[in-house]
């Protein structure tokens, strides 16, 4: 697959979480519910399986199997339900899904159809190609109903998570050392599967982005400091300062004498880990949830489902989540004709995270509503507040969390502000006369043109976030 950099969406052609991870939840409903496994997580919107089971109907005969009917949302309408993918293999075992496998598209995109079919997966019906403006996604090539499944990738087979790192050789590295983030761990298997194991593990990483897909302008944690403070926003600079310090900090406490120690030869360099650690956490699908911390899937590559472009949760097409069945399942939330892009969702979430984590950003609205120092002075007024109980503190909390978690918290900080009879408008127009340069530069800078991929981005960034304050703040 040529891995062309997506600009609008996400650079490679692919999604996911790590920050944007917002702990989405699997909900049962059902007189008898299985246990069900964590649901995709790529943002706030919640993914819900359900999984009742319905005995015979009245005069049928006893003994009739029972059906199961799984149930699945986007977050936005209500739940539908998808059609499971039931595995059957040829009898041989080695030619399982010969007709899915010969209806895969060529290159290495239609590779990586047929590694995850011979594996008990499906993606028949799907194309990789130009989704406009020179960008490349997941196009359908037939029509898909609500329900139908897009992609099925058994995930003991082709998923790599933090549970598959542990349980591999590449455990070595910091079995005597404390374990480092799941994302660290499986960068590490990453690394470790493409200098060792790399014949069984090819068609994966083969569509993997390249370091040049990674630079334009990439995720923000490979950007350098004065590249990420073009974006004069302090909230930015600090969450991405810390993302790039953790994993410094990994490189010398555990990669490299944890890789020496387990004799895998000579450790991978500073820019190698950081390339698969970037890889990683803009692909990566998952959850913040206790099942997931047991289970050891808060961080999983997904082949095929991580290349699904993003778009809010209204404007998405397909859900994804961990089926009961094993398999981590992408299905079509709304009807799809043949031709159209199929778009999941990573979340509702704020341009800052979408831009730190995955280099890409969307058009400003007033849920997006630029942070910057309002965030603090609420919670320097939270604390107070709080601390008597007041309904007004609990606003501000609440709006607090929304901006530590990276959510969409305009209105939510603007009701708060209200409550604790704080002037919004007048700190918005403080955060304005704050930034460095005026919106009438920037927009004359962005207008000649001629910055390298990461200076226009950052600057496609501050543009709307200073139009938005002049529009909405009172000059001090």
């Amino acid at each position: 697959m040529d891995a062309t950099p997506n600009r609008k969406r996400h650079r490679m052609t692919a999604p996911c979480t790590n920050g944007a991870q917002t702990g989405a939840r699997v909900h049962c409903i059902g007189q008898r519910c299985l246990l069900l496994a964590a649901a995709c997580v790529i943002g706030g919107a919640d993914a819900l399986l359900t999984s009742p089971r319905r005995g015979p109907r009245r005069g049928a005969a006893l003994g009739a199997k029972t059906t199961q009917t799984i149930y699945i949302t986007d977050g936005v309408g209500d739940p539908f339900p998808i059609k499971p993918h039931k595995p059957r293999r040829a009898a041989s075992g080695k030619k399982g899904f010969a007709a899915a496998a010969a209806a895969a598209p060529d290159g290495a995109f239609g590779k990586l159809c047929r590694w995850v079919a011979k594996k008990g997966g499906k993606s028949d019906g799907v194309a990789v190609g130009d989704v406009g403006g020179g960008l490349r996604g997941v196009v359908a090539t037939r029509d898909f109903a609500v329900g139908d499944t897009v992609f099925s990738v058994p995930k003991a087979e082709c998923v790599l998570s933090e549970g598959r790192a542990d349980a591999s050789p590449v455990a070595e590295v910091w079995r005597v050392l404390p374990a480092p983030a799941p994302h660290v761990r499986v960068a590490l298997l990453l690394l470790y599967l493409e200098r060792v194991e790399r014949k069984a593990w090819a068609p994966l990483l083969d569509v993997l982005p390249s370091p040049a897909d990674l630079s334009a302008p990439g995720p923000m944690r490979l950007w350098a400091p004065a590249e990420v403070a073009e974006t004069q926003d302090p909230q930015l600079v600090e969450r991405v300062g810390a993302q790039v310090a953790a994993d410094d900090a990994a490189y010398d406490d555990v990669v490299v004498p944890g890789w020496t120690a387990a004799d895998f030869g000579d450790p991978p360099t500073r820019d190698a880990f950081k390339i698969a650690v970037a890889t990683i956490t803009s692909r990566a699908k998952g959850e913040r949830t206790a099942k997931a911390q047991r289970e050891r899937s808060s961080y999983m590559l997904v082949p095929l489902a991580d290349l699904c472009n993003h778009r809010d949760p209204a404007g998405s097409n397909a859900a994804e989540a961990l089926a009961p069945w094993g398999h981590f399942v992408v299905a079509a939330s709304r009807r799809v004709r043949a031709g159209e892009e199929i778009r999941v969702s990573y979340g509702a979430l704020p341009n800052r995270a979408l831009l730190a984590q995955f280099g890409f950003q969307l058009p400003l609205d007033d849920d997006d509503a630029p942070l910057l120092d309002v965030a603090d002075a609420l919670a320097a007024a939270d604390a107070a507040a709080v601390d008597a109980c007041a309904v007004e503190g609990l606003l501000a909390r609440d709006a607090r969390r929304a901006v530590d978690r990276w959510q969409r918290a305009g209105p939510n900080l603007e009701a708060a502000a209200a409550a604790l009879g704080i002037d919004y408008a007048a700190l918005l127009g403080r955060a304005l006369a704050a930034c460095a340069t005026t919106l009438e530069a920037d927009e004359a800078a962005a207008a000649a043109g001629g910055q390298d991929p990461r200076l226009a981005e950052a600057l496609a960034f501050r543009i709307p976030n200073k139009a938005y304050l002049a529009a909405h703040g009172t000059p001090p």
